[in-house]
């Protein structure tokens, strides 16, 4: 390993320690992670849905996050909403992450052929730290952290309304600001809307915004996806934190969805990384939109 890269690694170390459990993961193709950053669109579009996404960030640097994650929802008519659960896990450097939560939306169909949904989420994470250090001298320096294996509650509210040529929704992430393990988690606040132009049947354009903030820091994704006959579709993306990512996704029988997105960093990380990656593979049965109440 180089000299640069390790000063980085022991960087991106210490940085890591002092936000440990604190910030919401980010996936490139946010537009299939949504029941996970919002529940109020579980069970909005489809019967059923299930969601694998894996995320390779920074290949190349040591200790680099690595994200699963695993969704299912449905829509329950008697229930006039939707039920999911979404189950993510990360390791960044030492530390470990997994967090489950159990998704509710409530939907009303509007008078102009929309639907307004309400959401709340509740699980719980469980975060742990392998604080094996090997320091230069035979102590241990106290300001270092120590091995821990924690569990505590998360819960997310959300709205949303969809279209049939758009969507908007708003929520609140990690509402509870669990503190585990020494470090609090901080509570975000996310927004996501799409608009489609263009012809079923033929070529349309999809502009997607993604904004997730905790009042600190700010991240957005800018996205543009083309999509022919709604089964294949291509993209890039700009995040304000220096990323450009590129995309492809591909719809088989109406039931198999698959997708990958890389992503090149801009800034420092550029020249010392291989790049992010990400992996897509969902499962659609029974379109269930306009399932909702009638306002």
């Amino acid at each position: 390993m180089s000299m640069r890269r390790s000063i980085f690694t022991l960087s991106f170390f210490i940085i890591n320690l002092t936000s440990l459990a604190q910030q919401e993961p980010l996936f490139s193709q946010f537009w299939n992670a949504k029941t996970y950053y919002n529940p109020a669109i579980t069970g909005l579009n489809y019967k059923h849905l299930i969601t694998t996404i894996g995320r390779w960030q920074w290949v190349g640097v040591d200790g680099a996050p690595v994200t699963q994650l695993l969704g299912y929802a449905t829509n329950i008519k008697k229930l006039k909403g939707g039920l999911g659960f979404t189950y993510m896990h990360e390791t960044i450097g030492s530390s470990e992450l997994n967090k489950t939560k159990f998704n509710y939306s409530y939907q009303i169909k509007t008078k102009k052929e929309g639907i307004l949904s309400f959401g709340l989420a509740a699980g719980f994470n469980n975060y742990s730290f392998d604080g094996d250090w090997v320091p230069p001298t035979t102590g241990t320096d106290p300001a270092l952290p120590q091995s821990f294996n924690e569990t505590g509650f998360t819960g997310d509210l959300g709205i949303s309304y969809s279209s049939k040529k758009m969507n908007l929704s708003l929520s609140a992430t990690q509402l509870t600001a669990s503190r585990i393990g020494g470090y609090k988690e901080s509570t975000h606040v996310v927004l996501m809307t799409d608009y489609i132009l263009g012809n079923e049947n033929g070529f349309q354009l999809k502009p997607q915004a993604f904004v997730m903030t905790d009042l600190i820091k700010t991240v957005a994704d800018l996205n543009l996806l083309i999509l022919w006959k709604g089964k294949i579709g291509a993209g890039v993306t700009y995040r304000t934190s220096e990323d450009l990512s590129f995309s492809v996704n591909y719809d088989l029988l109406k039931k198999f969805r698959f997708g990958y997105a890389y992503d090149l960093n801009l800034g420092i990380l550029g020249s010392i990384s291989k790049g992010s990656h990400t992996g897509f593979f969902g499962l659609v049965f029974n379109e269930g939109k306009r399932r909702a109440k009638k306002k």
